[in-house]
């Protein structure tokens, strides 16, 4: 038998053979050669997983988690707490008192001292605070003095809080202590006075809306001591 047209014809096949495989290659996806190309999405259908997720804000499907907030999204400001109002809103405004200083509080030995001063408590800090400004007149026996008191309230603890320092380089902090309300609160408190670490107790007493009575006692180890009175009117 003449081999030539056998050689012929399997080579011919051959051709044939690699053609069509490489027309498979075209057809498959990048880095699965041969393999059948994916089928087209079904108008209609569902989105896949990742498209869910995609959309931000969307409500979450009953026992499906909610999608998180997108990233650089704002962050909502904080609320100050109702009680911060509920607190110290009656005392907003412009205050006269008459002050009493009396014996040893400004020192040992110290006599008696009956001062004028005022105060003045506005809103403060987006409303979550209360500033208080306290001014007390020069005289003949004492030098003027200025204090500053931010009246807040902890949400953390559920107290009211008292921040105040002085132009004598006094600071202290206090928290409310329990039986707290509007028209009577007191506050313990810590911090330094005259060189020394005290413990502070204040009340404010709100005798009505136009009448309030203010005291001041610091424990420097030996007990609380009286150091001020402020009777005060609007």
């Amino acid at each position: 038998m003449n081999k030539t047209p056998m050689i012929a014809i399997s080579a011919v096949l051959f051709s044939l053979g690699v053609v069509a495989h490489a027309a498979d290659n075209k057809m498959a996806p990048a880095g699965a050669a041969g393999a059948p190309a994916a089928a087209p999405a079904k108008a209609g259908a569902p989105a896949a997983p990742a498209d869910k997720a995609a959309k931000a804000g969307a409500p979450a499907a009953p026992g499906e988690k909610a999608a998180a907030p997108a990233a650089g999204a704002p962050m909502a400001p904080p609320k100050p707490a109702p009680e911060v109002d509920q607190l110290y809103k009656s005392w907003e405004g412009n205050w006269k008192c008459d002050t009493t200083f009396p014996a040893n509080a400004m020192g040992p030995g110290s006599p008696e001292q009956k001062v004028k001063s005022e105060v003045k408590i506005k809103k403060d800090m987006n409303g979550f605070w209360y500033r208080g400004e306290y001014t007390v007149k020069k005289t003949k026996a004492m030098p003027a003095m200025n204090g500053v008191f931010m009246l807040g309230y902890d949400t953390a603890t559920k107290n009211p809080v008292n921040v105040s320092f002085d132009s004598m380089g006094s600071y202290v902090v206090g928290a409310g202590a329990p039986g707290y309300a509007a028209e009577k609160v007191t506050f313990m408190g810590e911090g330094h006075m005259m060189g020394m670490k005290v413990k502070v107790r204040e009340t404010m007493t709100k005798k009505s809306d136009k009448e309030a009575e203010h005291t001041y006692e610091v424990d420097m180890g030996k007990g609380f001591m009286p150091m001020g009175t402020d009777v005060c009117k609007k």
